[in-house]
């Protein structure tokens, strides 16, 4: 790279599968422009469910981290698991940057992410600095386990239809043709007559309140606008106010569920309808009255015990932006 760069070098970690295998070809397309350039880089590909943890954590570590850039090609599930093995390291704020390969991207979408390989081959070659960007962190109460997440943790309503979708067989199908979004629409019909109303009680450390939501239907808590691919759930959040927005909204009927999504998508008026609760917080917990299903960016994860506590942190990335 240029003699300015404070980067000596790139390092890319290529999730190939990622959007069925567009990831693949938005990769090697990249190295190749690196290479007409003469830029200097190592890869490493995942291979498998949670690979990513494992290299993020192995390239924090290493001797060559402290003089090179990490770079992550794929989707919202890949910069969620190298986040987490960085974060997992003795180097916890090694810095990223990120190139959109997935069938969502709201990462991207939140941050206002170029999606140019040119563009951001020259943005890396700028000398751009690192900008603090919020994450957020849950603590699983109920197991004892942690995680950082860079788009929502979702639980109930959407969440289903992530788990119902990753399980179907026309997921890949979907893909292939470029309509990876179609899929979960595909589900949202039958998933909403599964989906069976809740309690949520809500306890806002930084505001020292209490809340109790009856019979709720879909619960995110975001750290940007977007979640389920482009979808403007929380218009007003920013994922540099170091607060987490927290949507809750209440069962309702077939065709008020439409047309609160119709509003969603067209001018976020949604968020004026009285079944619709919107708080931000940096630090708070979140407990239902039965098992449930969570999704964290992309990653469904079958019914358990909800018991979560929440809060902000913030990770060193090098955007190249819009």
């Amino acid at each position: 790279m240029g003699s300015n760069m404070k980067y000596k070098n790139l390092h890319i970690i290529l999730n190939e599968h990622a959007s069925s295998g567009r990831a693949k070809k938005r990769g090697f397309k990249f190295l190749e422009l690196l290479k007409q350039r003469n830029i200097e880089y190592t890869y490493a590909v995942t291979k498998k469910p949670n690979d990513g943890v494992r290299l993020g954590k192995e390239f924090a570590e290493s001797k060559q981290a402290e003089s090179t850039l990490l770079v992550v090609i794929g989707g919202d599930g890949t910069l969620n698991e190298c986040l987490n093995g960085i974060r997992s390291s003795s180097n916890p704020t090694t810095p990223l940057s990120y190139i959109p390969s997935g069938s969502g991207n709201d990462f991207a979408r939140g941050l206002k992410v170029e999606h140019q390989l040119n563009q951001i081959i020259d943005g890396l070659e700028s000398d751009l600095p690192t900008t603090n960007v919020d994450i957020g962190k849950f603590i699983d109460n109920e197991n004892n386990y942690s995680r950082f997440f860079v788009n929502n943790i979702g639980i109930g309503f959407d969440a289903a239809i992530v788990v119902a979708s990753n399980k179907s067989a026309s997921k890949k199908f979907f893909n292939t043709i470029h309509l990876g979004k179609l899929i979960y629409v595909s589900q949202l019909v039958k998933v909403f007559f599964q989906q069976k109303a809740f309690d949520l009680q809500v306890e806002s450390f930084e505001n020292k309140k209490d809340f109790i939501f009856k019979k709720v239907f879909l619960v995110t808590t975001t750290n940007h606008p977007f979640f389920g691919g482009g979808i403007p759930i929380v218009p007003t959040a920013n994922p540099f106010d170091h607060q987490l927005d927290l949507i809750v909204v209440e069962k309702m009927s077939f065709l008020s569920i439409i047309g609160l999504f119709i509003k969603l998508l067209t001018n976020g008026s949604h968020m004026n309808d009285d079944r619709v609760h919107h708080l931000t917080s940096n630090n708070m917990l979140l407990q239902t009255d039965q098992p449930e299903y969570k999704q964290m960016d992309g990653e469904g994860f079958e019914k358990t015990a909800i018991n979560l506590t929440f809060n902000v942190d913030q990770h060193p990335f090098v955007l190249i932006n819009k």
